[in-house]
């Protein structure tokens, strides 16, 4: 607005300086903004500490997805998987909390925000009831393949399931004002 103000004003009424000190001191603040932004809404306050509910493949590739796209957002402190071979083990430095029976009381202790869903098979009782006593006690629970989505801009093949296009659409629908 300033430069066209400029050429439309009698000469010498706007000093051509002020236009570039504008763009100095613009450039100046932004760059200050960015600043401020990296160290602020980076840090590990802001994080979603997450659980990953599944040890197997899908389970390491949000693991390893979050890492190789460096998604500051989350921080993963566990796994849950109710096979008793995983327990205690590690995937991609991430330890395996234990089953279904110790999911609230760690999300509680470690004070999760969110889970990650990442089993692809069928869901057992137990591990059915545990997830919906953690939204019952505040805690999200995002499906994996929205969050690999959301990471990677990719979606993964092994991992669609059947209706995934017809399922999609319909979420889609139902949180997008624009379609309604």
């Amino acid at each position: 607005i300033y430069l066209a103000a400029y050429f439309v004003a009698p000469p010498l009424l706007l000093p051509r300086l002020v236009a570039l000190y504008f763009l100095v001191g613009a450039a100046g603040l932004q760059w200050a903004w960015r600043m401020i932004y990296i160290r602020v809404f980076v840090s590990a306050f802001f994080r979603r500490r997450a659980l990953v509910i599944g040890a197997g493949w899908s389970g390491e590739t949000i693991i390893q997805a979050l890492r190789e796209f460096h998604n500051w957002q989350y921080e993963i402190v566990g796994l849950i998987d109710d096979d008793e071979s995983k327990h205690n083990q590690t995937v991609h430095g991430v330890p395996v909390l234990g089953g279904h029976t110790r999911l609230l009381e760690e999300v509680r202790r470690r004070e999760v925000s969110e889970l990650i869903f990442a089993i692809t098979g069928e869901v057992q009782g137990g591990m059915f009831q545990a997830l919906l006593d953690c939204q019952a006690d505040g805690v999200s629970v995002v499906r994996v393949l929205r969050l690999y989505e959301e990471v990677t801009g990719r979606v993964p093949i092994e991992h669609l399931e059947i209706d995934w296009l017809v399922s999609s659409f319909i979420e889609r629908v139902r949180l997008d004002p624009a379609f309604m």
